[in-house]
């Protein structure tokens, strides 16, 4: 059996419960493979004190490594929304970018991670905050972040500042 790794885009705020239920699937002996969740450590301050958790470091993706079987129980999960893919097919991720991203994530606890794909021009949906899920086209990416919601049959559209790790490239 040939088992590969490949990104799972998960529902938000669902990356360790997927994870989860991935892990006991393979306790179950119902699924054969394997699941990374890199986590870091989020430091938040609240008012009286200052907290450190635990966070994805993809949001929204965990990585599951299993044979051409493994699909269908996958999709079937709670919190799965699809796998990450280029062109058709869902991307394999070759195993030396795992072992790469876990030897970093071991080594350095302020890790962060941010899409470095965002060009100008590119059609984006925006996946967090009051504006989730709207579409529309990256009009700067230098620290700004500015994306042009169109307004439809109005001829205008709003530019409006959003962080980059709450941009999706479609």
């Amino acid at each position: 059996m040939n088992e590969n790794w490949y990104a799972i885009y998960t529902k938000r705020h669902y990356e360790k419960k997927f994870c989860e239920s991935v892990l006991a699937l393979i306790q179950d002996m119902n699924f054969h493979g394997e699941t990374y969740l890199p986590l870091t450590i989020e430091e938040t301050q609240w008012s009286d004190r200052k907290k450190l958790k635990s966070v994805p470091l993809f949001h929204n993706y965990v990585f599951v490594k299993h044979d051409d079987n493994g699909f269908d129980k996958l999709k079937k999960m709670p919190g799965f929304c699809e796998y990450v893919r280029f062109s058709q097919y869902p991307a394999v991720i070759p195993e030396n970018q795992i072992e790469m991203i876990k030897n970093i994530v071991g080594s350095d606890r302020n890790v962060s991670s941010g899409s470095m794909k965002l060009m100008r021009g590119d059609k984006v949906r925006i996946s967090k905050g009051p504006m989730k899920d709207y579409e529309g086209t990256l009009v700067e990416n230098n620290g700004s972040n500015k994306v042009a919601i169109e307004v439809n049959n109005f001829n205008q559209c709003l530019l409006v500042n959003v962080a980059i790790e709450n941009i999706v490239k479609l």
